[in-house]
């Protein structure tokens, strides 16, 4: 009998030792990719890993601390269990051998065994614990629960509560798990790691130019049936720019609620001082750069003080559609990449000559020690380009009056777009509540408690166009300009390659002519271009 429980828990052992190496294994290259590149690992990665994972006999020590224990914000924390679980492996297996020996030999440690098995059976229920931040959530009585998975920081969640419970009170059958993970990038990745898994959340939220990505892999469903079904809505409700952007082939694989522009902030202390006319719908790149270079200011020794201009540093996308080019053939479904175009060329060359060149703007390495927003906020740089999202903390300024305009156009007006939708997994077990739970979060009652908070405009054309919210003209004036960056399946390895490129330009260590026609290449060889 001891022999047998020796086979037993070496066999236990050993298969649990080996379970946890391909997830480990995935984190360690995935972390190189985040360190290196700035995203997680390609999609060919997750086709070669991801069967790896599903067939060994206990995924659920591999996926469970992604998917059950939390905090969810990063991968550190399910590296470190499986490491301890690799380990309590390796000691039941040693344990195994041990008794196996020792039975032979006709001695055998009850309780060294009994601890080792007692110390499983922790771990085992230890891996069904809810997360820290993330209670698990009861199904009321016949009824269900379905998976709502988001990012945000502290403030994002408290506002993710109160849309949750204003669903509840009207779906009383239907409770909420929300799974949020503060960063956008490990949001990404452990979205990947579910579907991988074989364990989506029901409702997904997710940025427009990450659709294209996820749909290649068939993790949404389109939700025009469901939209044909129901009597109560209208597509016509929301701003017709808002639905193009989530729909492919024809189907709308999403709803949206909340989008973003771009604009032109800027400090109306700074132009006073100067004497630069406010910016208007009037403004070009030549009178961008005019007023810049008035702006900006020197100490005795020639150091900047304050620049005239700036934005995040790695934005040329903007400037490209103002001067009437693209990045591919075809933005939304692109079967070609154009940066070779003359117009492009001469779009990032304006772009990055603000920096390197009229040096009215900060470098990419200053950027990375004082975000722009901080800047703006500290009066280091007059004017910024930057999102809806911006006037929350500029909220907070004391020192300086502001106010927005829309951005300078080049031979084209063009700005851009963001917004998030709510998509179904295709592999949810409940439909319907899943649907009722897309309809609330994209309806009016949420609506206003995300745009309440002023991050963000209404995608419903009745509450953009109403006095409901405090939108500053030169937002709505922007609407119809506005457009998504490029969208495409291989939108994670593309933007690899821009984080690769693009700060190389920026700092001057490439010439931009170079730089394109290097991503122009690469670009073409995974759209499977000639």
């Amino acid at each position: 009998m001891k022999k047998v429980l020796g086979v037993v828990l070496s066999v236990v052992g050993g298969v649990i030792a080996v379970a946890c190496v391909p997830f480990l294994l995935h984190a360690l290259i995935n972390a190189l990719f985040v360190l290196a590149l700035g995203q997680p690992v390609p999609d060919w990665w997750w086709r070669l890993i991801a069967p790896i994972q599903n067939i060994v006999a206990l995924p659920i020590l591999a996926f469970a601390f992604v998917i059950k224990v939390g905090p969810t914000n990063s991968l550190i924390l399910p590296v470190v269990l499986c490491v301890v679980v690799q380990a309590m492996g390796v000691l039941l297996l040693w344990q195994g051998v041990r008794t196996i020996r020792r039975s032979d030999g006709g001695v055998a440690r009850h309780g060294s065994t009994s601890v080792g098995a007692l110390l499983l059976v922790i771990l085992l229920i230890g891996c069904r614990a809810s997360p820290a931040g993330e209670p698990e959530v009861a199904a009321p009585p016949g009824g269900v629960v379905v998976q709502w998975s988001t990012w945000g920081g502290s403030e994002n969640v408290a506002l993710q509560d109160e849309i949750i419970r204003g669903f509840e009170a009207d779906h009383p059958g239907i409770r909420v798990q929300r799974v949020t993970v503060a960063n956008f990038t490990d949001y990404l990745t452990k979205l990947q790691t579910l579907l991988a898994s074989g364990s989506p959340p029901d409702v997904v939220s997710l940025g427009n130019e990450w659709f294209p990505a996820f749909m290649d892999k068939g993790a949404f469903q389109p939700l025009t049936p469901y939209i044909e079904g129901d009597e109560d809505l209208d597509l016509d409700d929301w701003i017709p720019r808002t639905l193009e952007v989530l729909t492919r082939n024809g189907e709308l694989y999403a709803l949206p609620a909340d989008f973003s522009v771009d604009v032109l902030y800027y400090n109306l202390d700074a132009f006073d001082a100067a004497g630069v006319s406010y910016p208007d719908e009037t403004w070009t790149w030549d009178t961008l750069l005019d007023a810049a270079q008035r702006l900006t200011e020197r100490d005795a020794g020639g150091r900047v003080v304050r620049y005239g201009w700036s934005d995040t540093g790695l934005n040329m996308w903007p400037w490209i559609w103002q001067n009437e080019a693209t990045i591919f053939d075809n933005e939304r479904e692109p079967t070609r990449a154009t940066l070779t175009d003359p117009a492009v060329v001469e779009a990032v060359q304006f772009y990055y000559d603000l920096s390197l060149t009229h040096k009215v703007a900060p470098n990419v390495a200053e950027l990375q020690q004082t975000p722009v927003r901080e800047m703006f906020m500290a009066g280091r740089v007059a004017m910024i380009y930057d999102n809806v999202g911006a006037q929350v903390p500029f909220a907070q300024i004391t020192d300086f009056r502001w106010d927005v305009a829309m951005l300078a156009r080049g031979k084209a007006r063009a700005t851009p777009m963001a917004e998030n939708g709510y998509a179904m997994s295709a592999s949810t077990d409940h439909p319907e509540a899943a649907w009722a739970l897309i309809r609330y979060l994209s309806g009016p009652e949420a609506v206003r408690v995300i745009v309440g908070a002023g991050g963000a405009l209404p995608a419903l054309q009745a509450l953009a166009e109403s006095d409901e919210f405090e939108v500053r003209p030169a937002f709505l004036a922007s609407v119809p300009y506005s457009q998504p960056i490029f969208s495409a399946p291989q939108m994670l390895d593309m933007l690899a390659v821009f984080r690769n490129e693009q700060p190389l330009m920026a700092m001057g260590l490439k010439p931009v002519p170079e730089a394109l026609r290097s991503m122009n290449a690469l670009f073409n060889e995974m759209l499977g271009a000639e």
